[in-house]
């Protein structure tokens, strides 16, 4: 007995279940697995069952089955580019959406997705326009939903954002963390943002988005990067994956009383990484960047 289902194609035996082969339609190749599980199926019968088979499904050259229609395969290059202004609305929509799911300080203060939006609208709108911010799209032509960002922008910009007349809770514990130099801020990149949906984690998204980042900022002759971490999962990203160095001291969130309900993460790091550039190079870089 031939069945189809879902998933493939299962074949049983007579007396007991016999897997002769499972193709997987999701695969452009499938190996045709052999795995008997009944002695006393007859070699006539497994003939026979064979003989079935090779009727229904297309073998090559090597006995693997192919997949006459062969699903599309994206190209996730494709689906990443460096952000435009155009593209601030969907850059808000998806971070304000990650912060309320995931972040513990805006779960920690009962903050709605409509007070990010409203709060994150303008510092949003300069990363999408700083040249130094990526995003992936659900699709190659990259128009659809964004699935996963890396938002930056000068520090210089980051400190000139015109931020919303609105409750900010998390700026005690923020002023706790160490200050960057006046003569450093001139030189750096500020990250305001990382994050890739969950249905989309595991892709290396994250990863690209954040390289092209940190091309792009040494692209345009800054020497640093500079980052505030608040979870472990994005701490260990920044750590042991992109080169940032911790500064010191960190922010404890039990110390502050806001935050004592916050279990996922003990501390807010501040981090910085060098780009090896020449200092007093960025506003060279700047003004090239917006010729």
């Amino acid at each position: 007995m031939v069945c189809f289902n879902a998933c493939g194609i299962v074949i049983f035996g007579q007396t007991s279940p016999l897997a002769l082969g499972l193709f997987d339609r999701s695969q452009v190749h499938s190996q045709l697995v052999l795995q008997s599980t009944c002695q006393a199926t007859s070699f006539a019968c497994r003939t026979r069952l064979m003989s079935r088979i090779n009727t229904l499904l297309p073998f090559d050259h090597l006995g693997r089955v192919t997949c006459a229609h062969t699903p599309k395969v994206l190209d996730r290059s494709a689906m990443m580019r460096a952000l435009q202004p155009e593209d601030s609305n969907k850059a808000l929509i998806f971070a304000a959406q990650m912060f309320v799911d995931h972040e513990p300080m805006t779960k920690a203060t009962g903050k709605t997705f409509s007070d990010m939006v409203e709060l994150f609208g303008p510092i949003t709108e300069a990363c999408c326009s700083s040249g130094m911010s990526f995003g992936t799209f659900s699709d190659q032509e990259q128009q659809g939903d964004i699935v996963c960002v890396s938002l930056a922008l000068p520090y210089t910009d980051f400190n000139a954002v015109q931020w919303p007349d609105v409750p900010r809770p998390a700026q005690g514990i923020l002023r706790t963390l160490p200050k960057v130099a006046e003569q450093q801020q001139a030189a750096s990149v500020y990250m305001f943002l990382w994050a890739t949906h969950p249905d989309h984690m595991g892709k290396g998204y994250a990863k690209s988005a954040v390289e092209a980042s940190i091309q792009a900022a040494k692209t345009a002759g800054y020497s640093s990067l500079v980052v505030d971490v608040t979870n472990v999962v994005s701490q260990h990203l920044a750590l042991n994956h992109f080169g940032f160095t911790v500064m010191e001291p960190k922010a404890r969130y039990h110390d502050h009383e806001t935050f004592k309900v916050v279990q996922c993460s003990e501390y807010i790091i501040r981090a910085v990484k060098d780009l090896g550039a020449p200092a007093g190079a960025a506003a060279e870089g700047k003004e090239l960047q917006h010729q």
